[in-house]
């Protein structure tokens, strides 16, 4: 799993503003504009003290947090030792495999070699049914075949 990024804190929008400086101040006089705006500043400033000093108790649980060092990435990656032992005759399989495409190759390269002969300046009818035969059977000969198991 990826570490997980915590979650911000909720802003002091969201808190709901305190009853102590507006009530008091109010029922003391009565407010006009300059009065009603130091009273909006001192509430500021008190949820902004207050909010320093307590610390609000988490509700629900904690998330779990993961910490990924480099270590404990290194750890659970696969040891490079350990892709030595590919498989019993890899080498081997491969080089049959390889010795198969390059007869292939060459078998074709002769045939294409053999029907590339002289070519005649008078067309006849029947060359494009030779074409066509031709390609048929380098096609049918290049193609691999499986061999039923006895």
């Amino acid at each position: 799993m990826a570490p997980v990024v915590p979650k911000p804190n909720k802003s002091t929008k969201s808190a709901k503003p305190t009853k102590s400086v507006a009530q008091s101040a109010a029922s003391l006089f009565a407010p006009n504009k300059k009065d009603k705006r130091r009273i909006k500043h001192a509430q500021l400033l008190s949820k902004i003290t207050k909010s320093q000093h307590t610390k609000k108790p988490r509700r629900g649980r904690a998330n779990k947090k993961l910490v990924a060092t480099l270590d404990a990435l290194a750890n659970a990656l696969p040891d490079a030792d350990d892709n030595d032992d590919s498989g019993a005759g890899a080498l081997k399989r491969r080089q049959k495999v390889d010795q198969e495409e390059m007869a292939r190759f060459s078998r074709n390269m002769a045939q294409l070699a053999a029907s590339a002969g002289p070519v005649g300046d008078a067309k006849t009818a029947a060359a494009p049914t030779q074409k066509w035969a031709a390609l048929r059977s380098f096609i049918s000969q290049t193609l691999e075949k499986k061999v039923p198991a006895s």
